[in-house]
Order: C-alpha cells, then sequence, then structure tokens
C-alpha cells in the first residue's frame, strides 16, 4: 500500500497512524507522507504497483488535485487495478465526497481504514 496526503496537505498525522496500522496489519506500507507533488507520487506508484493507495486531504482547494490522481490512475493500464480509498477531513466533512471523486471507499478514521483496505482487496470481494 502507498499512502499519501495530496500536493499541499501539510496534514500528515492521519496518514501516518494509517501507515503503522497498516503495518500491523500485515500490509507492506510505502508512507509518502504529506505534500506529495502528484508527479512523484505516479512515480512512486508505478514503481511499486501497490494494491491499494491511500489518499488523504484535509481542505477543498485539494479536492481536484484528489480527482486528477484518481483519474489519472483509472486511465492508466498498469495502474488501474489498484483499490483507492480516501480520508481525511475534507470527506469526514461530506461522507458521500469519495464517490464524486471515483475512489473505491472512504473512512473516517485510521482504524476504519484498516477494515475498508481489508474489504476492499479480499478475496470475496474480487470475486476470486
Amino acid at each position: 500500500m502507498i499512502a499519501a496526503c495530496v500536493e499541499g496537505d501539510q496534514h500528515d498525522a492521519g496518514i501516518q497512524m494509517l501507515s503503522d496500522l497498516m503495518d500491523l496489519d500485515g500490509w507492506d506500507v510505502y508512507c509518502a507522507a504529506a505534500d506529495v507533488p502528484a508527479g512523484d507520487l505516479l512515480i512512486s506508484i508505478e514503481r511499486r504497483k501497490p494494491e491499494m493507495l491511500a489518499l488523504s486531504s484535509a481542505m477543498l482547494d485539494e479536492l481536484l488535485l484528489v480527482a486528477d490522481m484518481i483519474a489519472a490512475l483509472r486511465n492508466s493500464e498498469t495502474l488501474s487495478g489498484a483499490r483507492i480509498r480516501v480520508g481525511g477531513q475534507l470527506f469526514n466533512e461530506d461522507s458521500h465526497l469519495w464517490r464524486k471523486v471515483g475512489a473505491d471507499g472512504y473512512a473516517r478514521d485510521a482504524t476504519d481504514a484498516v477494515l475498508l483496505a481489508d474489504w476492499l482487496t479480499s478475496e470475496e470481494r474480487r470475486g476470486a
């Protein structure tokens, strides 16, 4: 899994907590942390080919960056299979916003995010 706050977002406490909890849950986690430029994040994703991407955003003016990142992943043949979950204050204010940006799910906090990640990648969910 790769965890990151979108470019401009300095609020990385939640994404750090999520990374630690995912690691404890047995995931191989790369935490890119705060304020990750979109180009750098795409390079990391291309190199690591994660099963899960966790994006965090706290501010409304970062919403377009989240939507653009998700669109870029969905449009990439090699990256389109990654599950994308979003979180952060922006999504806590509107719990349906994750659908509008094209994510696979949303979690209110790091604990729920671990459960969501496990569910999104479960064998039953993928139909295997």
